[in-house]
């Protein structure tokens, strides 16, 4: 199993190329994900989710093997999965503070991710519920 996980000077570098004008604000340890804010961290979470897949499943070029081989299998590839296996709820307003998208994980489809697994599946999980 694999989680993108976000570290926050690599966030906030995403941040800063996509709206120079965006500084992060936190609250406590929450940090208030505005609508450009999350735009950006989709768009990020998107790109990193796509980089792992292709890495995971590299085989040989469709020249090569139309021309190498007939019908038999030539690459066994890693199968990937991917898919919506959390739910969050958003923390929205909390004693005068607006949150904005932030918010917390509350369930996990564990059959989902357990049936994906015993397929020998290699399952990413979002950082976005």
């Amino acid at each position: 199993m694999v989680v993108p996980i976000k570290f926050d000077n690599v966030y906030q570098a995403f941040i800063v190329l996509y709206n120079p004008r965006c500084e992060p604000k936190y609250v406590g340890r929450y940090r208030i994900t505005d609508p450009d804010s999350l735009k950006v961290a989709m768009d990020s979470a998107g790109r990193i989710s796509s980089m792992i897949e292709a890495k995971l499943s590299p085989g040989p070029s469709i020249c090569s093997v139309r021309r190498h081989v007939k019908h038999k299998r030539v690459h066994d590839c890693v199968s990937v999965a991917s898919g919506n296996f959390l739910a969050a709820k958003k923390r929205e307003v909390v004693e005068g503070v607006d949150y904005g998208a932030t918010g917390e994980v509350k369930k996990l489809d564990i059959d989902r991710i357990r049936d994906r697994l015993d397929n020998e599946l290699v399952l990413i999980l979002s950082n976005h519920g």
